[in-house]
């Protein structure tokens, strides 16, 4: 599918929590989305089948969205990232079932957060809220409201044969 100028339209990888909210979840699917789970953990059957989906996306040079911290951070900081669909996707690669992989690293960072009235109430204990179509319905008004400046930057892309290059002559005796 393409939308324009000619770019695919990507599968976005989203929290397994967006799909229990009924509509908001199959229109997710309708916009490529596709979900996964936080954990894979006692579930080997689950984790081949996510593994092998993920592989054939990336088999089919699908344009793939998804946020190496596993969710977007709602104070502003730099969370650790999650390297399991990195894993996923540069196994494909290492297991030679495709020639390249580019990634292109975006960064989205605001001014202010939709959480800031919440988050510090998190920060003492409260529990985090739950997503709900009755919360993504009552956050239309927020739409309007000013949230500062957005910044969103696109970074040189990274080609994973070229990095696999200069690590093999690094490790050499070469340098980076």
């Amino acid at each position: 599918m393409l939308l324009f100028y000619k770019i695919d339209v990507p599968h976005i990888c989203a929290g397994e929590d967006l799909m229990h909210i009924k509509g908001v979840s199959v229109f997710l699917r309708m916009c490529g989305a596709f979900f996964m789970r936080r954990t894979f953990r006692g579930d080997p059957l689950y984790r081949a089948i996510f593994t092998e989906y993920v592989t054939q996306l990336v088999k089919d040079k699908t344009v793939i969205e998804f946020f190496v911290e596993g969710t977007r951070s709602r104070s502003n900081k730099f969370l650790h990232p999650k390297f399991g669909i990195l894993q996923i996707m540069t196994n494909t690669y290492f297991d030679k079932q495709v020639e390249e992989i580019c990634f292109v690293p975006v960064n989205i960072n605001y001014t202010r957060t939709l959480e800031d009235t919440s988050f510090p109430g998190e920060l003492t204990g409260l529990p985090k809220v739950k997503e709900s179509l009755g919360r993504i319905l009552r956050a239309m008004e927020t739409l309007s409201m000013n949230f500062g400046s957005l910044y969103v930057d696109f970074h040189d892309p990274i080609m994973i044969s070229e990095e696999v290059s200069k690590a093999q002559s690094a490790a050499k005796g070469g340098s980076f």
